[in-house]
């Protein structure tokens, strides 16, 4: 007996470090791992150019020009934007309409200055947007993605993405202002309560009500959206209309939808096909020749 208590204590000693060794050799190729995609993380360009001075513009007026803006996809031979050019001016409430892959989502993100013009120039309140810091771009254009895209943590942390020091009347209004307090204010943890990776603990719509909130944090003098209601009910898309409604006329408001019951907020209709305009003018005019067939489709 006593030998095969001796026999199980050495045969535990040999094998312990054995295992020690296992395990710190998972450790290593997963620490590996990590390094290899922080690394491909760190050597990925970066959005500005190394040596280039840029024009800071803390606060901008929101006049918008696109002069003959082509863009094409990498490896894609048909250009999604084509010699586009359109200007809208400081206060105007903006819609833009038109078909799948007409090219709307695309024209969002050459005024966010996250796509380069392939052909022709952006300018934000008459200057280049290749001259202005991205980051006075983004603090002055509230952008709302036709994807909501939220990140792991609480309802506040995605509501304060890059705007991390607002105080808590600054929260609360944006919250208020997309309704976010609606699904929030009778849970216990409040704008504390957890999103999940990628905003899955929550509904499309509650996903949307936070982006909407992120973008009026700070009250900007743009608004940028893509489709911001199109996955909220009826009582939700209502709220958000009142807000738009009620923007200061200094606020510009630049709305891409297909939802017609969105028009109601704004006084301009834009309609793209194949990346070019087809249609601009006043909502009244433009929806009239929309119903009428005046409105020729690109060849």
């Amino acid at each position: 007996m006593g030998g095969l208590i001796a026999a199980t204590m050495l045969s535990g000693r040999a094998i312990g470090p054995l295992v020690q060794l296992s395990l710190l050799s998972t450790r290593y190729n997963q620490a590996k791992s990590s390094m290899t995609i922080i690394e491909q993380v760190m050597s990925m360009p970066d959005e500005q150019e190394e040596g280039k001075r840029y024009i800071h513009r803390p606060i901008i007026q929101g006049k918008i020009e696109l002069d003959r803006v082509t863009f094409h996809y990498p490896n894609s031979p048909i250009a999604s934007v084509r010699d586009l050019s359109l200007t809208i001016h400081p206060g105007e409430k903006v819609a833009i309409i038109g078909r799948i892959g007409s090219g709307k989502t695309t024209l969002e993100r050459l005024i966010m200055g996250l796509y380069k013009p392939t052909e022709g120039h952006v300018r934000i309140d008459d200057t280049d947007i290749s001259q202005l810091h991205h980051i006075d771009i983004r603090r002055n254009i509230g952008c709302v993605p036709q994807d909501s895209v939220l990140f792991y943590g609480s309802i506040r942390d995605n509501i304060t993405l890059g705007r991390p020091l607002s105080d808590d009347r600054e929260v609360m209004d944006a919250a208020n202002r997309a309704g976010v307090t609606v699904f929030t204010q009778q849970d216990p943890a409040g704008l504390e309560r957890q999103v999940g990776e990628g905003g899955m603990l929550l509904s499309g719509g509650q996903r949307q009500s936070v982006s909407i909130a992120r973008a009026f944090l700070g009250r900007p003098p743009v608004l940028l959206m893509d489709e911001p209601t199109s996955a909220m009910d009826n009582r939700s898309e209502m709220h958000i209309k009142q807000q738009l409604s009620q923007l200061k006329p200094s606020e510009t408001l630049i709305l891409i939808t297909h939802k017609t019951s969105m028009l109601d907020v704004v006084d301009r209709v834009i309609v793209m096909e194949k990346g070019c305009i087809i249609a601009d003018g006043p909502k009244h005019e433009v929806l009239n020749d929309l119903r009428q067939g005046n409105v020729r489709a690109v060849q």
